[in-house]
């Protein structure tokens, strides 16, 4: 869980300059913010991993810290000198605001990449919400799924961290 205090830290750290052009399997890519790239075993996230943000309240910054992230992982796409990454946005609430990422995109695609591209889906039941993701992280072409789901069955999570 990231608290009020370090998630402040966090967000003033941020500096999305320096983005390499391509990564390998399971190389770790910083986050762009260096009090939790010191935190995470690797240094970053690394490709292919699942990452749980966990939230003490509503509004704690959890999901804006999640969005920051995963635009800093897709400027660091496979071939992103050629092809911008997609991040899909699995939303069934409705509360995602897309306009909110709007600058993270675009620091992602400094510096002649392409932005990458953002894609929104609102399933209106549960099982198309589980489907959504599942699909979503199946594909090679997402660099990152933010995903805000009631509930997981134990099946669902475990094929989601394959």
């Amino acid at each position: 869980m990231v608290t009020g205090g370090l998630l402040e830290k966090l967000l003033k750290a941020g500096d999305f300059a320096g983005i390499s052009p391509g990564w390998r399997e399971g190389e770790a890519v910083a986050t762009g913010f260096a009090p939790l790239d010191q935190l995470l075993p690797a240094g970053g996230v690394r490709r292919g991993s699942l990452v749980e943000w966990l939230a003490g309240a509503e509004a704690s910054g959890a999901a804006a810290l999640a969005a920051a992230v995963a635009c800093r992982l897709a400027g660091h796409a496979e071939r992103a000198a050629e092809a911008a990454a997609t991040i899909i946005v699995v939303d069934r609430t409705g509360r995602f605001h897309p306009p909110a990422m709007l600058g993270w995109l675009e620091r992602a695609g400094a510096g002649g990449r392409l932005a990458p591209r953002l894609v929104v889906a609102r399933p209106a039941h549960e099982a198309d919400e589980l489907w959504a993701i599942d699909q979503a992280l199946r594909c090679r072409g997402v660099a990152a799924v933010l995903a805000w789901p009631r509930s997981i069955h134990s099946t669902a999570m475990r094929r989601w961290q394959l």
